[in-house]
């Protein structure tokens, strides 16, 4: 019948979207992995901003590596006490939901 062809189908199609979905997270663990043993920021932060506004977000590695770079940031524009810096520090690690950092706090206070 025509339903449960269409349930087949759906069916297919679902499993094919969770597939792409698991091959994808596994290329952007491997990509990231590689990106933070190498040190590689800028590589780093372009793979956290095609993470941004996904569920890749929870992703444990992801994450780790989205506080890794914001507390860094945060640190240097800390340091470099300049108020264009420490805005764009401050609005990176809100967009990596990053802003429990202690170093969140000390950029704010400034």
């Amino acid at each position: 019948t025509i339903v449960s062809r269409v349930r087949n189908w759906f069916h297919n199609v679902t499993e094919d979207a969770v597939d792409f979905t698991d091959e994808q997270m596994e290329k952007l663990q491997r990509d990231l992995d590689k990106a933070l043993m190498s040190h590689d920021n800028k590589r780093i932060n372009g793979l956290l901003d095609s993470c941004l506004g996904s569920a890749m977000m929870t992703n444990r590695l992801v994450h780790g590596a989205a506080l890794q770079m914001a507390s860094r940031q945060l640190s240097e524009a800390i340091e470099s006490d300049d108020p264009i810096r420490l805005k764009g520090a401050l609005v990176a690690a809100k967009r990596l939901k990053a802003d429990d950092l202690p170093e969140f706090q000390v950029a704010v206070q400034r």
